[in-house]
């Protein structure tokens, strides 16, 4: 995988967006590969091998994101106090544009699921197949069983509750931090624990319950991939998703088991397979 830089210029400011791709022939059709929200791209050799052997005819474009990974190394300010989706998926949209991708399929990683949605809706023309693996869902805490899933489906309904939740993002990631469930292979400090916290703020804004509905049509369909073993995602909220899919679109919905949510990272063969399996 060759390593790239996309200058995007997007309202008032310029980003470098990092990229990794593998490019046999422009005319050929593209796999475009989005990481999760404390992940990178830099994380996912395996997944790349597996996919360049798999799918010889495919090329391949991975991005890391506004707030992720070698971009934000690349942009260490980000002035936003959040990154709303649809900003993100407007910066996939101009890359597509300005390297002149006409034929796509979107596979977004948990956060990148949600932008990799909005892409599929701004992108129409160019995305032929949407997969989502392990995807945020909206809510999706409301989805966990007892006691916890009852406060949070109540939170749900108070009338300042994203305020509520932002508030309690800095805290939330620090404590993170201290436990050990962020991404190993990232050096946490106060600049990335801030960017997640932005990130965080902006998809709380999203909601892939009335977003995916705007999807009226799409060649190759909609396919989401999760795993038994996720402790991130309730699977009843993946599968309240998957219901939410018009019925007039191809859909799949496949359940691993043995897989956690990191499946990118952790689980490169599954993930490979099961994208082999979609484009075809």
């Amino acid at each position: 995988m060759e390593r790239v830089t996309f200058p995007i210029r997007l309202k008032d400011e310029t980003i470098d967006l990092f990229g990794l791709q593998l490019k046999h022939d422009k005319e050929k059709p593209w796999i475009i590969i989005l990481p999760g929200l404390d992940d990178s791209i830099l994380f996912y050799n395996r997944l790349f091998e597996n996919l360049r052997k798999d799918l010889p005819n495919w090329n391949i474009l991975a991005l890391d994101l506004k707030g992720q990974g070698e971009t934000l190394k690349q942009n260490t300010k980000i002035k936003d106090l959040k990154v709303p989706i649809t900003y993100q998926a407007s910066l996939v949209k101009k890359v597509l544009e300005e390297q002149q991708i006409e034929n796509c399929f979107v596979i977004g990683l948990s956060y990148a699921g949600a932008v990799s949605l909005k892409v599929s809706i701004e992108c129409r023309e160019r995305v032929k197949g949407l997969g989502l693996i392990a995807p945020y869902v909206s809510n999706f805490k409301a989805f966990k069983k007892g006691l916890q899933g009852l406060y949070y489906h109540m939170l749900s309904k108070h009338p300042a509750k994203r305020a509520i939740a932002m508030m309690g993002l800095p805290f939330y990631f620090s404590l993170a931090k201290y436990e050990n469930r962020l991404n190993q292979n990232i050096l946490w400090d106060d600049m990335k624990l801030s960017a997640l916290s932005k990130l965080t703020m902006g998809v709380l804004e999203f909601d892939t319950n009335e977003e995916i509905k705007k999807i009226d049509s799409i060649p190759k369909g909609i396919h989401l991939l999760c795993g038994f073993d996720d402790k991130v995602i309730p699977i009843t909220a993946h599968k309240n998703l998957y219901h939410q899919i018009p019925d007039s679109i191809e859909k799949t919905f496949s359940l691993e088991e043995n897989v956690g949510h990191r499946i990118f990272e952790e689980h490169p063969d599954v993930a490979s397979h099961w994208i082999s399996k979609i484009v075809s």
